[in-house]
C-alpha cells in the first residue's frame, strides 16, 4: 500500500514541480497571448492534479481498510437510530428512587 501511495504522490506532485521550473526558466521570454493562455490552462490543470496529493491518503485508506470504511460509513450515516437503553431507576444519595411514567 505504501508503494502505491508513494507512486500516487509522485504522479500528483512531479508535473506541478516541472511546470513551476518551466515558468521560472521562461519568465524572461516574450510570449504571445495564445501561449500565455495555454500555459495558464496547463498550470490550472496541474494545480488541480496536485490536490490529489492531499486526498490520496484518504482514498488509499478507504480502499484498503475495512475498519476505515466502517468509520466513514458511521460518520456519513449519523442520523441512523442508535440502540440506547434508558434506565428505569436512578440512584440518589445511596437510595434507589423509582420513576413512574405517566401518560398525558
Amino acid at each position: 500500500m505504501t508503494l502505491f501511495q508513494v507512486l500516487f504522490d509522485v504522479v500528483c506532485l512531479v508535473p506541478y514541480g516541472i511546470n513551476y521550473v518551466y515558468n521560472l526558466i521562461t519568465s524572461g521570454v516574450n510570449k504571445s497571448a495564445d501561449r500565455l493562455q495555454l500555459e495558464y490552462f496547463i498550470s490550472t490543470i496541474l494545480a488541480l492534479l496536485s490536490y490529489g496529493y492531499f486526498t490520496g491518503s484518504c482514498y488509499m485508506f478507504w480502499i484498503s481498510s475495512s475498519r476505515f470504511r466502517k468509520a466513514i460509513k458511521d460518520r456519513i450515516c449519523f442520523w441512523r437510530r442508535q440502540n440506547q437503553i434508558n434506565p428505569l431507576q436512578s440512584v440518589t444519595h445511596g437510595r434507589t428512587v423509582f420513576e413512574m411514567k405517566t401518560q398525558n
